[in-house]
């Protein structure tokens, strides 16, 4: 298999500049170093405590067999003629399963 398929089906929010993943790190490192560390000169102390490159605000797992009960439970919800507002978006925009099921490899597999 090549490169560019993940091998986990995780979707990372990866917004890396985001405020409140920065602003969380940020106050990780404060609040667990001294003074004195920081005051040393060591500019790379920071990476003891937090990852930098692991900052994500989000993280889901979804799996194929999530997304194949998500398009099931909308199916139940669009014959009883039910309303949701969390899956209204999805009922009108995939209206086969095949679509449902590219949309997710794409978001989950792909990369």
């Amino acid at each position: 298999m090549s490169r560019s398929y993940r091998k986990n089906p995780i979707i990372k929010d990866n917004k890396r500049g985001s405020k409140t993943a920065k602003a969380h790190a940020n106050r990780c490192f404060r609040r667990s170093t001294s003074k004195l560390e920081v005051h040393a000169g060591k500019s790379a102390v920071h990476r003891r405590y937090t990852e930098s490159w692991n900052i994500h605000d989000y993280v889901s797992r979804w799996t194929r067999s999530k997304a194949e009960k998500e398009w099931e439970y909308m199916q139940f919800l669009k014959k009883n003629n039910i309303t949701s507002y969390k899956y209204s978006y999805f009922m009108n925009k995939f209206k086969t399963k095949d679509s449902f099921m590219y949309y997710w490899a794409k978001c989950a597999i792909r990369k």
